[in-house]
Protein backbone atom coordinates (compact mmCIF):
# COMPACT_ATOMS: atom_id res chain seq x y z
CA UNK A 1 0.00 0.00 0.00
CA UNK A 2 1.11 3.51 -0.80
CA UNK A 3 0.23 6.62 1.14
CA UNK A 4 1.72 10.00 1.90
CA UNK A 5 2.56 13.29 0.23
CA UNK A 6 1.61 14.08 -3.38
CA UNK A 7 5.25 13.57 -4.41
CA UNK A 8 8.01 11.73 -2.64
CA UNK A 9 11.53 10.81 -3.69
CA UNK A 10 10.84 7.15 -2.87
CA UNK A 11 7.55 5.22 -3.01
CA UNK A 12 5.42 6.03 0.07
CA UNK A 13 5.11 2.44 1.24
CA UNK A 14 3.17 1.95 4.44
CA UNK A 15 4.70 0.19 7.42
CA UNK A 16 2.61 -2.94 7.99
CA UNK A 17 0.76 -3.72 11.25
CA UNK A 18 1.43 -0.45 13.06
CA UNK A 19 -0.01 -0.38 16.56
CA UNK A 20 0.24 -4.14 17.07
CA UNK A 21 2.72 -6.64 18.49
CA UNK A 22 3.29 -7.82 14.90
CA UNK A 23 4.44 -4.46 13.54
CA UNK A 24 6.87 -4.73 10.64
CA UNK A 25 10.55 -4.39 11.45
CA UNK A 26 11.92 -1.26 9.74
CA UNK A 27 14.89 -3.31 8.52
CA UNK A 28 12.44 -5.52 6.63
CA UNK A 29 10.66 -2.41 5.35
CA UNK A 30 13.97 -1.26 3.83
CA UNK A 31 14.43 -4.60 2.09
CA UNK A 32 10.86 -4.49 0.79
CA UNK A 33 11.34 -0.92 -0.44
CA UNK A 34 14.54 -1.87 -2.28
CA UNK A 35 12.66 -4.77 -3.89
CA UNK A 36 9.84 -2.46 -5.06
CA UNK A 37 12.42 -0.06 -6.53
CA UNK A 38 14.36 -2.87 -8.22
CA UNK A 39 17.63 -1.79 -6.61
CA UNK A 40 19.99 -3.34 -4.10
CA UNK A 41 19.81 -2.70 -0.39
CA UNK A 42 23.22 -0.99 -0.52
CA UNK A 43 22.04 1.33 -3.31
CA UNK A 44 19.03 2.32 -1.21
CA UNK A 45 21.29 3.07 1.75
CA UNK A 46 23.38 5.25 -0.57
CA UNK A 47 20.24 7.24 -1.48
CA UNK A 48 19.53 7.73 2.22
CA UNK A 49 23.09 8.90 2.86
CA UNK A 50 22.90 11.34 -0.08
CA UNK A 51 19.68 12.81 1.33
CA UNK A 52 21.31 13.20 4.76
CA UNK A 53 24.50 14.69 3.33
CA UNK A 54 26.58 12.31 5.43
CA UNK A 55 27.06 8.60 6.07
CA UNK A 56 24.26 7.56 8.42
CA UNK A 57 24.02 4.05 6.99
CA UNK A 58 27.12 1.93 6.45
CA UNK A 59 26.84 0.84 2.77
CA UNK A 60 28.41 -2.55 3.40
CA UNK A 61 27.44 -3.05 7.03
CA UNK A 62 26.01 -6.33 8.24
CA UNK A 63 24.13 -5.28 11.38
CA UNK A 64 20.85 -3.42 11.77
CA UNK A 65 20.98 0.39 11.69
CA UNK A 66 17.77 0.57 13.74
CA UNK A 67 18.06 -2.00 16.57
CA UNK A 68 20.14 0.30 18.74
CA UNK A 69 20.00 3.59 20.58
CA UNK A 70 23.17 5.23 19.27
CA UNK A 71 23.22 8.91 18.35
CA UNK A 72 22.42 8.22 14.69
CA UNK A 73 19.19 6.28 15.26
CA UNK A 74 16.80 9.21 15.09
CA UNK A 75 18.60 10.75 12.11
CA UNK A 76 18.39 7.46 10.16
CA UNK A 77 14.69 7.17 10.83
CA UNK A 78 14.01 10.80 9.89
CA UNK A 79 15.82 10.63 6.55
CA UNK A 80 13.88 7.52 5.53
CA UNK A 81 10.61 9.11 6.64
CA UNK A 82 11.43 12.22 4.60
CA UNK A 83 12.26 10.25 1.45
CA UNK A 84 9.04 8.22 1.62
CA UNK A 85 6.74 10.91 2.97
CA UNK A 86 5.94 8.71 5.97
CA UNK A 87 6.54 11.48 8.52
CA UNK A 88 6.41 10.29 12.13
CA UNK A 89 5.31 6.83 10.93
CA UNK A 90 8.28 4.56 10.21
CA UNK A 91 9.86 5.03 13.64
CA UNK A 92 7.19 2.72 15.07
CA UNK A 93 8.87 -0.23 13.37
CA UNK A 94 11.93 0.31 15.60
CA UNK A 95 12.71 0.55 19.35
CA UNK A 96 12.65 4.37 19.00
CA UNK A 97 9.93 4.84 21.64
CA UNK A 98 12.04 3.00 24.24
CA UNK A 99 15.48 3.81 22.86
CA UNK A 100 16.38 6.27 25.63
CA UNK A 101 15.92 3.59 28.29
CA UNK A 102 17.46 0.65 26.40
CA UNK A 103 21.05 -0.52 26.37
CA UNK A 104 23.26 0.50 23.45
CA UNK A 105 22.19 -2.53 21.41
CA UNK A 106 18.49 -1.99 21.96
CA UNK A 107 16.56 -5.22 21.67
CA UNK A 108 19.31 -7.50 20.44
CA UNK A 109 23.02 -8.21 20.72
CA UNK A 110 23.09 -10.43 17.62
CA UNK A 111 21.71 -8.17 14.91
CA UNK A 112 24.23 -9.33 12.28
CA UNK A 113 22.10 -12.42 11.83
CA UNK A 114 18.34 -12.93 11.96
CA UNK A 115 15.70 -15.07 13.58
CA UNK A 116 12.45 -16.19 12.04
CA UNK A 117 9.36 -18.31 12.50
CA UNK A 118 9.61 -21.31 10.14
CA UNK A 119 5.81 -21.45 9.78
CA UNK A 120 5.64 -17.76 8.84
CA UNK A 121 8.27 -18.40 6.15
CA UNK A 122 6.46 -21.55 4.98
CA UNK A 123 3.15 -19.69 4.63
CA UNK A 124 4.70 -16.53 3.19
CA UNK A 125 2.40 -14.31 1.12
CA UNK A 126 4.35 -11.69 -0.89
CA UNK A 127 1.41 -9.30 -0.69
CA UNK A 128 0.82 -9.33 3.06
CA UNK A 129 3.61 -11.15 4.92
CA UNK A 130 6.31 -9.26 6.80
CA UNK A 131 9.10 -9.91 9.29
CA UNK A 132 7.93 -8.40 12.59
CA UNK A 133 10.01 -6.37 15.00
CA UNK A 134 9.21 -8.99 17.65
CA UNK A 135 11.62 -11.46 16.03
CA UNK A 136 14.47 -9.13 17.02
CA UNK A 137 13.89 -9.33 20.78
CA UNK A 138 16.43 -11.82 22.11
CA UNK A 139 14.33 -12.84 25.11
CA UNK A 140 11.28 -13.67 22.99
CA UNK A 141 11.40 -17.37 22.13
CA UNK A 142 8.19 -18.20 20.26
CA UNK A 143 6.08 -16.86 17.41
CA UNK A 144 2.94 -15.21 18.74
CA UNK A 145 0.97 -16.40 15.69
CA UNK A 146 1.98 -20.05 15.55
CA UNK A 147 3.34 -20.92 18.99
CA UNK A 148 6.51 -22.45 17.54
CA UNK A 149 10.10 -21.66 18.46
CA UNK A 150 11.85 -18.81 16.68
CA UNK A 151 14.95 -20.21 14.96
CA UNK A 152 18.23 -18.66 13.84
CA UNK A 153 19.81 -21.41 11.74
CA UNK A 154 19.07 -23.46 8.66
CA UNK A 155 17.92 -26.92 9.74
CA UNK A 156 19.76 -28.52 6.79
CA UNK A 157 23.27 -27.07 7.11
CA UNK A 158 23.08 -25.41 10.54
CA UNK A 159 24.34 -22.02 9.37
CA UNK A 160 23.09 -18.68 10.66
CA UNK A 161 21.48 -16.39 8.09
CA UNK A 162 22.69 -12.84 7.35
CA UNK A 163 20.36 -10.06 8.43
CA UNK A 164 20.61 -8.17 5.14
CA UNK A 165 19.82 -10.97 2.68
CA UNK A 166 17.72 -9.47 -0.13
CA UNK A 167 13.93 -9.67 0.06
CA UNK A 168 13.32 -12.40 -2.55
CA UNK A 169 16.05 -14.68 -1.22
CA UNK A 170 15.23 -14.60 2.49
CA UNK A 171 13.13 -17.75 2.60
CA UNK A 172 15.97 -19.99 1.39
CA UNK A 173 19.32 -20.69 3.05
CA UNK A 174 22.06 -18.35 1.85
CA UNK A 175 24.53 -21.25 1.83
CA UNK A 176 22.81 -24.56 0.95
CA UNK A 177 19.63 -23.05 -0.56
CA UNK A 178 17.34 -25.30 1.49
CA UNK A 179 13.93 -23.78 2.36
CA UNK A 180 13.87 -21.90 5.67
CA UNK A 181 10.17 -22.59 6.12
CA UNK A 182 8.92 -25.84 7.62
CA UNK A 183 6.32 -27.28 10.00
CA UNK A 184 7.95 -27.60 13.45
CA UNK A 185 6.36 -29.00 16.57
CA UNK A 186 4.62 -26.27 18.59
CA UNK A 187 6.44 -25.47 21.79
CA UNK A 188 4.16 -22.86 23.36
CA UNK A 189 2.24 -25.50 25.31
CA UNK A 190 5.50 -26.81 26.80
CA UNK A 191 6.71 -23.40 27.95
CA UNK A 192 7.21 -22.74 31.63
CA UNK A 193 5.08 -20.01 33.25
CA UNK A 194 8.17 -17.79 33.27
CA UNK A 195 8.75 -18.34 29.53
CA UNK A 196 5.15 -17.45 28.77
CA UNK A 197 5.36 -14.36 30.97
CA UNK A 198 8.52 -13.18 29.18
CA UNK A 199 6.90 -13.65 25.76
CA UNK A 200 3.83 -11.68 26.85
CA UNK A 201 6.00 -8.87 28.23
CA UNK A 202 7.99 -8.75 24.99
CA UNK A 203 4.78 -8.44 22.98
CA UNK A 204 3.61 -5.62 25.23
CA UNK A 205 6.88 -3.74 24.72
CA UNK A 206 6.46 -4.10 20.95
CA UNK A 207 2.87 -2.86 21.12
CA UNK A 208 4.11 0.18 23.02
CA UNK A 209 6.87 0.83 20.49
CA UNK A 210 4.50 0.39 17.54
CA UNK A 211 1.76 2.75 18.76
CA UNK A 212 1.70 5.89 16.56
CA UNK A 213 0.15 7.83 19.45
CA UNK A 214 3.01 6.97 21.80
CA UNK A 215 5.62 9.65 22.47
CA UNK A 216 9.24 8.78 23.11
CA UNK A 217 9.85 7.66 26.69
Amino acid sequence: ALQGALWTALPPLLLHNSGTAMVENLDHYLLRLAHVLGITHDTLLGICNAKAGKVLFSPHGTSSPFLCNDTGLEARIEVLEALTGQTQALRYGTPWVCSAVLGVYGFTTASRTRRWCPVCYLQWDPETSIEPLAWSIDVKTTCSLHGCELVDRCRSCGKAQPARTRYRARRACRFCHAPLGWEPAPVATAQTPLDRWVDVQADQVIELCSDPAQEKL
